[in-house]
């Protein structure tokens, strides 16, 4: 298994090297290299973790690029930005361009002062009141799914669970925590600092906090790729200092337990970042962050006038950056010896920087041995204008710091564990109701497919739902497929609706025509995350009928019997029986599940939903079912994991979880 380990370098001279301790990405074996991280920093880039959809095969889940950051900026730009001027692309694009350009790292915030649709607090899709008591789990599911493609490209995540900036007067409104958002009144105050660093040993306040740390904190502890800031620049502001190191000393606990690996260390490293004040906070939060004499910090990443010239205003030589460098390192840790821990420069609000990546991302890295983090010096961004700065940063990142991880997603992938699911928030509600007779979903927004109660030769119509021309059936915006008709349904990654006929033949929808797929008689059908289709035969047999995978052109026999089938994000099928038990296959190995169905949905973030022979829906949790009112005999479930099932009488609903 990878980890991100801070490893000691014992043959470090304080005057020529002033790394002394270095990240290591190490496999088990420990035969991986050092990793140097070379990448982005600035929150701004990613605005939220937030479900927009772009009509691409991974809508539903993207990035969106804002300017940089600036008290007269964001107000103006959240109500009237131009939106030519920003950057919109989906995470697997993000993350592609980034690992194209060899970028490794890159940082992401909990909260986004920018929107007030991206925190991880529960609440109605569409609002801006939110329940504090309660997680959100489609920020999870979103979190995850960012986090584990990141992997696959060898990105590292760096998640900041706050900042001193959302904390200022003209910010601290707009937060989920403010009386005019909470539907609790735990943080009530107009003075952030009061309010969000007060929070003594318990409490509602600490509660709250504490809650949200653990419920990201096991939502990526599964994967390597990560690194939590507890604080962003924490003591910008005076009224910040004087609680600011205790309360990154109650949050470096939650986070050391939270990250435990049972051995006592702790599996995800913890960084620290402050700029510098006349009372130097950083070095009082450092010298707080000590448990039971162990380090609670990995990393401390320098912000400002931190590294990078004697004076920020001049035009520092490189022989001038490199010295200026090593000895605010060198002082870093002279103030705090025997700690071990890696050092990331950021380029912050830095000009020079900001218009060099190559020349600083090339000292830092190639000359210094450290870590680089880069911010752009435009306001505005284009798409040439990221291309411009990635291929700057580029050409000053050394060869070989990517460590692509094609290891499959760890399976199953529950999105909340059994002692969460209290706390996750999953409220249920029917948001419409319409005649059909079998569902399926990718992306709620242009990619839900239904099988109506139209007649149609050898089934029913299939309909559409999402933003078309034409006279919508009562009950939702739907409009026919013409050409389509059947009477069992999936959807491909692709948004490609796929059909079985009452004869048991397969159709699929290539754009505006129905292509005839030839295949075994078939009962049932789905479609995974990873692009594969398997079917259900006719062949009567013990447990149902046969299965089958499609391999190129070729349907190829699969050793197992169904009634109903869903393929999750990774491949794996899941197989309803004829006496309602249900079974996943893990490699060649088929695994017996808890439950009794009618029929089973996979998601393509890897959430299981399950239609129960008692007509309840139930959600896997990772170690049993949780049930919720239904009825439902048929299900299917869309990209962010929310189901949409068919009732007896051939009614369909939709079953929302409210948070977003």
């Amino acid at each position: 298994m990878r980890r991100l380990i801070i490893k000691p370098n014992p043959a470090f001279d304080a005057t020529t090297d002033p790394s002394r301790f270095h990240t290591h990405l190490r496999l088990d074996n420990g035969t991986e290299p050092r990793l140097k991280l070379s990448g982005f920093s600035f929150f701004g880039e990613i605005a939220g973790l937030r479900h927009i959809p772009l009509g691409s095969g991974d809508a539903g889940a993207s990035v969106v690029l804002f300017p940089e950051h600036n008290a007269t900026d964001w107000p103006r730009l959240a109500v009237a930005g131009s939106p030519e001027k920003r950057v919109r692309m989906t995470y697997a694009q993000w993350l592609a361009m980034l690992a194209a350009h060899k970028v490794n790292l890159v940082r992401i915030w909990a909260f986004d002062v920018n929107e007030s649709d991206s925190y991880p607090f529960f609440h109605t899709f569409g609002s801006d009141q939110y329940d504090l008591t309660a997680a959100s789990t489609r920020y999870r599911r979103r979190l995850v799914r960012f986090v584990d493609l990141a992997r696959r490209h060898g990105i590292v995540v760096h998640i900041t669970l706050s900042s001193d900036q959302m904390l200022r007067p003209e910010f601290w409104p707009r937060t989920p925590f403010h009386t005019r958002h909470a539907l609790n009144d735990q943080f009530a105050g107009d003075n952030g600092f009061d309010s969000f660093l007060n929070i003594g040993t318990s409490g509602a306040r600490y509660d709250i906090l504490r809650a949200m740390v653990k419920s990201l904190a096991t939502a990526v502890k599964p994967f390597w790729n990560v690194m939590f800031e507890i604080m962003n620049e924490a003591g910008v502001n005076a009224a910040a200092r004087p609680p600011a190191a205790q309360w990154h000393k109650t949050v470096a606990e939650w986070l050391d337990d939270d990250l435990n690996d049972g051995t006592g260390k702790r599996t995800h490293p913890v960084t620290v970042s402050a700029i510098t004040t006349p009372v130097d906070l950083r070095a009082q939060i450092i010298d707080a962050l000590v448990r039971n004499g162990e380090n609670l910090v990995d990393v401390v990443s320098l912000h400002g006038a931190q590294w990078g010239g004697p004076d920020r205003a001049a035009a520092p030589t490189d022989e001038q950056i490199r010295a200026d460098t090593r000895a605010k390192v060198k002082a870093l840790y002279d103030r705090h010896p025997g700690r071990p821990f890696a050092v990331i420069c950021d380029s912050d609000a830095f000009p020079l920087a900001q218009a060099n990546p190559e020349r600083y991302a090339g000292l830092t890295l190639r000359d210094l041995n450290l870590n680089y983090a880069h911010r752009w010096q435009d306001r505005f961004l284009s798409q040439a204008d990221l291309r411009n700065q990635l291929r700057g940063l580029q050409t000053g990142t050394p060869d070989g710091l990517s460590f692509p991880d094609p290891s499959p997603s760890p399976a199953p992938t529950p999105v909340i564990s059994a002692a969460e699911s209290a706390l996750a928030g999953t409220r249920m509600e029917h948001t419409f109701l319409v005649k059909g007779k079998d569902i399926g979903a990718m992306r709620p927004a242009d990619s839900v497919y239904m099988i109506g109660v139209d007649p149609a030769p050898n089934g029913f119509g299939v309909w559409k739902w999402g933003p078309t021309v034409g006279t919508p059936p009562p009950g939702g915006n739907w409009s026919k497929v013409a050409g389509g008709a059947g009477v069992r349904i999936a959807v491909d990654r692709d948004g490609k609706p796929w059909t079985v006929d009452g004869n048991g033949a397969v159709r699929r929808l290539d754009g505006a025509t129905w292509t005839s797929v030839p295949s075994p008689r078939a009962t049932d059908i789905a479609a995974g995350g990873d692009g594969s289709v398997w079917l259900v035969g006719s062949v009567n047999l013990e447990g149902g009928h046969e299965l089958y995978r499609l391999e190129g052109t070729v349907w190829k026999g699969v050793d197992n019997t169904g009634t109903r089938i869903a393929v999750d994000a990774v491949g794996r099928p899941w197989v309803v029986k004829s006496n309602g038990s249900l079974a996943y296959r893990d490699g060649e190995t088929w695994v017996t599940m808890p439950g009794n169905a009618t029929d089973v949905g996979a998601g393509h973030d890897g959430t299981v939903w399950i239609a129960e022979s008692n007509g309840n829906i139930a959600y896997w949790l990772g170690t049993s079912f949780r049930s919720f009112p239904g009825p439902a005999i048929a299900i299917s479930v869309d990209y962010d994991g929310l189901p949409w099932f068919v009732m007896p009488s051939n009614v369909l609903a939709h079953q929302a979880v409210k948070d977003a």
